[in-house]
């Protein structure tokens, strides 16, 4: 009788085993099916260096500019009648973010399937706005802008391989390849905002909510050639950034606006970069990281589950994205006068 209650015993242990191994395939299985993952390739944009992805609304591709800086996805009034979109309802939006000049802007919101790849998602689409606070009114009438806001960046994850032109989408973390020499720059950005502002320790200094905006570009134009910010420093930042005594190894250019510095080295969080381009913005009273400055890494990583953005580097990519020049340009011009405009021709070259 023992023996045959041991066995009933043994039986039923394996029963609940089994289940329970089964169950647990079942379920690593059904969560395997839920992951959405894909790559798709990034397209040619128009405006700057702004990173461009294809976005389907019914059978249109437009290129959307992914832009971090953005609280919601926003199209061109034209655009939008063109691919079929239509207004719901309409208000108006205060912008003066930047500086104390006010404009209204007339937003017609849309509840409308779009589609990025093989990902399908709702967005709201302001109709008559843009957040294009540095580009005269004018000429933004005559945009046909498109952007990719936080409002649909912060639900997914987003890997930006900038080498081959590719970006992967997932609603369930992405696992990343990375090199043997790759450094990475790890950023938090806030939970509580619609953007991605972050504190970031930039040469022992600690600056509170700079804004890392994937959809923010700054030429700057000296000596007849044209190279964009890397990084644009609020007055206050900035002033908090110098004033210990800090030498900045730096030559400045003045502009109207504030100044531009040429940095040979600048260490954020714990990784040292190496030809900064930067901006002392007189207006300003946010520090911001360009997309210029993205461009420089390899790849970028946007973790929205937890808040966090990866940019990976490797050795060779300071010289790729040509940081190097800004380096040996400062160093040339550092035993002239701070005025720029009589530098020799072997000098201005460099630039």
């Amino acid at each position: 009788m023992k023996s045959f209650n041991r066995f009933v015993f043994v039986i039923i242990s394996l029963i609940i085993v089994s289940f329970i191994i089964i169950f647990t395939c079942a379920l690593f299985i059904i969560d395997s099916m839920s992951v959405k993952k894909y790559t798709l390739d990034l397209v040619e944009g128009t405006y700057q260096s702004h990173i461009y992805i294809p976005v389907k609304i019914n059978d249109t591709i437009l290129p959307f500019i992914f832009d971090t800086g953005a609280t919601c996805s926003i199209i061109s009034r034209e655009l939008a009648l063109k691919t079929g979109l239509s207004a719901e309802w309409t208000s108006f939006w205060k912008i003066s973010r930047f500086s104390e000049k006010v404009r209204y802007d007339t937003i017609a919101f849309t509840n409308k399937e779009i589609s990025i790849g093989m990902l399908k998602t709702n967005a709201i689409f302001a109709i008559e706005g843009y957040k294009g606070y540095l580009i005269d009114d004018n000429d933004y009438k005559q945009l046909n802008f498109t952007i990719i806001g936080m409002d649909i960046i912060d639900r997914f994850y987003w890997l930006f391989n900038f080498e081959d032109n590719t970006l992967t989408i997932s609603n369930k973390g992405i696992t990343i390849h990375k090199l043997q020499d790759d450094q990475i720059l790890t950023l938090s950005y806030h939970s509580d905002s619609k953007s991605t502002s972050m504190d970031i320790n930039i040469d022992g200094e600690l600056l509170q909510n700079v804004e890392f905006d994937t959809g923010f570009s700054v030429p700057f134009e000296a000596l007849k050639k044209t190279k964009n910010i890397d990084i644009v420093f609020s007055k206050s930042d900035f002033e908090a950034l110098t004033s210990k005594n800090y030498d900045l190894k730096a030559i400045y250019m003045p502009t109207n606006f504030g100044r531009a510095f040429i940095i040979d080295s600048m260490q954020l969080n714990d990784i040292t970069m190496q030809g900064i381009l930067a901006f002392e913005h007189n207006d300003f009273s946010q520090t911001f990281i360009s997309v210029d400055f993205i461009r420089r890494f390899r790849m970028m990583y946007i973790d929205s589950k937890n808040k966090k953005i990866h940019l990976y580097i490797s050795p060779s990519d300071t010289t790729r994205h040509n940081r190097r020049d800004l380096q040996i340009f400062r160093r040339a011009v550092q035993n002239y006068d701070e005025d720029t405009s009589d530098l020799p021709s072997s000098i201005t070259d460099l630039w």
